[in-house]
């Protein structure tokens, strides 16, 4: 029995460690992507600086930010899923593989057939 519960936490283990460089990578990528898409931004914003106090602004900014920030939001929740859910399939495929481990060494006894 206690052998079990070792094959748990170390796959559980595994999971966790599986789940935050997943975390890290997705959030590298998105924020490459949210970078990109604040140089559009800024771009788009620079005519408010060179259109000067003349006229109106040629972008909405109040608009352009919250478009950011809901963009990085949705960027920060999809890396959370991807996350849990590499965590969770890599402590299932971990857990799997040390039971398939320990049944060919033969520490888990067989069901009689």
């Amino acid at each position: 029995m206690r052998a079990w519960g070792v094959r748990v936490a170390v796959s559980v283990l595994v999971g966790v460690m599986l789940g935050v460089l997943a975390l890290g990578v997705s959030r590298g990528i998105s924020g490459a992507w949210l970078l990109w898409s604040e140089q559009a931004a800024l771009r788009d914003m620079s005519g408010v600086v060179l259109g000067g106090l003349d006229g109106p602004p040629a972008t909405d900014v109040r608009a352009l930010r919250r478009s950011l920030a809901q963009q990085a939001a949705a960027a920060h929740e999809l890396g959370v899923r991807i996350g849990y859910g590499v965590a969770a399939i890599g402590t299932l495929v971990c857990f799997l593989w040390l039971e398939r481990r320990a049944w060919d060494v033969g520490t888990v006894p067989r069901p009689p057939s």
